[in-house]
């Protein structure tokens, strides 16, 4: 099972790229639990699929359940993951 960590870095529109050279996508999610409570925010370079364990900036790992994709071109997330701690 792969393993992301959150790195500092700039918050970005999920579709979009940062300025300067050495452009990098940042996927932006939104997270919560199975009951629905906010769980925080999280950034990563690459799309989060169910199943996989993340760590989050304040240092929680946590498993994914579900990934929603957010559809809307003017939201600042990609996706919604629901969590539960690993």
């Amino acid at each position: 099972m792969r393993q992301m960590c959150v790195e500092p870095c700039r918050s970005a529109l999920p579709r979009a790229l940062g300025p300067g050279i050495g452009l990098r996508v940042v996927y932006r999610y939104k997270l919560h639990t199975a009951d629905g409570s906010d769980a925080g925010e999280a950034h990563y370079a690459v799309m989060v699929e169910p199943g996989e364990t993340i760590r989050t900036g304040d240092g929680r790992m946590l498993r994914v359940l579900d990934v929603v994709p957010v559809l809307e071109n003017d939201s600042a997330f990609v996706g919604l993951l629901q969590v539960e701690p690993a």
